[in-house]
């Protein structure tokens, strides 16, 4: 990216009002830049105002320097001097600016730090005891034009990502052709993205969805389902997801993963909660995804989901023995673990609003609940699960003790008697022998 200047005197931008301050032998000379608060599009004019005062009891002369510096690059580039400036005692200046961003080459720029540069000697010299920098950055964003953007080929994702968005409404990425020799295969030419309304990525040749490496924010919902390929499913850098429904017909979940035979890995390593509070019609759904080689699953930085979480891993998966989710504090609707092999391992998770529900032809060892104190209707348990030497497995109960003894369940234990227990005391009894 480069600026280019179209007033006599232009500093550096900021989203509100910075002040810096700095004492030049009896000048007193203090800074602040006014400018809209909001990200900046390419292209795009933009105004704002400079007020420099010099408070001391001398005029103030030296020169000034702007100076930017793009997001991954080492270099920086002078975008304008001013050689000589003179601000009389007691006195302020107030500047009136604009200016333009405007694309400087094909790499996606979503952020770049803006220098100023004032000095106490004129004809540009900036030696260190005479210079104050004033630095800040400030987000540029690419935005493409608005409504549902169908990617249905290679050709058509790669024909897109020339224009380097960083900003788009609804990307749906497939076809409804499984096995095309034109399908969609490498997302990695979409990596400039940083924020999305809603992503749906159907019937493609995928084998991984690791490509997104900048993006932060989808504002509406995801949904990855039917890709006959895809082994990995990785997002780096994503945060939010406000858990609206996505439009597309037939998907209303904030994020559904689902019926991807072959899928081995689920990575989401910042994202922390899924934000469309009181809205339990909104969910995390992880359903019908490879039989025999779906292993991993992994949310380290969840915390918070504001509607119904399921995960359905069809067994013999073990899930490396645990699914481990180690922030989860609050599920506001129904927390659903179907049909798995694994330990289940929550340590902060203090609320459900839902049922517990762990039905289904799949069996855990031991259940770590150690904060659980409210759960806001029933704890339907798995039955015990017949083993091929024809004896049946009865998991430990003793992980849901911190739930009975607080007194927060507030629905009923369902298929308790198939654990030869009649009701919740029985189960305390036993795990305080």
């Amino acid at each position: 990216m480069k600026l280019v200047f179209l007033a006599p005197i232009v500093l550096f931008l900021i989203y509100s009002c910075d002040k810096g301050e700095t004492v030049v032998k009896s000048h007193t000379v203090k800074m602040s830049i006014q400018v809209e608060d909001r990200p900046y599009e390419v292209d795009e004019n933009f105004s704002g105002n400079i007020i420099i005062e010099n408070t001391g009891n001398e005029n103030f002369s030296g020169s000034i320097a702007i100076l930017y510096h793009k997001e991954g690059f080492s270099t920086w580039e002078t975008s304008q001097d001013i050689e000589n400036v003179t601000i009389d005692s007691q006195s302020s200046v107030n500047i009136t600016f604009s200016a333009k961003i405007e694309p400087i080459d094909k790499s996606v720029v979503s952020q770049y730090e803006v220098t100023a540069k004032l000095s106490s000697k004129g004809n540009n010299q900036f030696d260190a005891e005479s210079v104050t920098e004033y630095s800040v950055n400030i987000e540029v964003r690419k935005t493409a034009p608005n409504g549902d953007i169908f990617l249905k080929t290679q050709a058509e994702l790669e024909e897109f990502a020339k224009q380097n968005y960083t900003h788009a409404e609804n990307l749906i990425i497939g076809t409804s052709t499984y096995g095309s020799n034109n399908a969609v295969n490498d997302i990695n030419p979409l990596e400039g993205l940083v924020e999305l309304d809603e992503l749906v990525i159907w019937s493609t040749n995928l084998i991984s969805v690791s490509g997104f490496t900048c993006l932060k924010t989808i504002n509406y919902g995801m949904a990855i389902i039917y890709n006959p390929k895809l082994k990995s499913i990785y997002f780096p850098e994503l945060k939010s997801v406000a858990g609206k429904e996505v439009t597309k017909e037939g998907i209303n979940k904030s994020i559904s993963i689902r019926e991807n035979k072959y899928l081995e890995t689920i990575i989401f390593p910042k994202l922390e909660e899924l934000l469309y509070e009181e809205n339990t019609e909104n969910h995390l759904v992880i359903e019908h995804n490879g039989r025999t080689t779906l292993d991993r699953i992994e949310f380290p930085e969840l915390k918070k989901v504001y509607g119904h979480f399921g995960i359905n891993v069809f067994w013999p998966n073990q899930l490396d023995n645990s699914l481990v989710l180690p922030k989860l504090e609050l599920v506001n609707g129904n927390f659903l673990l179907w049909d798995f092999h694994a330990n289940l391992n929550f340590p902060e998770l203090h609320t459900i609003r839902g049922n517990l529900d762990f039905s289904g032809d799949g069996y855990f060892d031991e259940v770590y609940l150690p904060k659980l104190t409210k759960l806001g209707e029933d704890l339907i348990l798995s039955k015990p699960f017949l083993k091929e030497n024809g004896e049946y497995h009865s998991p430990s109960l003793c992980g849901f003790v911190p739930l009975i003894n607080s007194g927060g369940l507030q629905g009923e234990i369902k298929n308790i008697e198939d654990y030869s227990y009649t009701n919740a005391t029985e189960i305390v009894a036993d795990c305080d022998l």
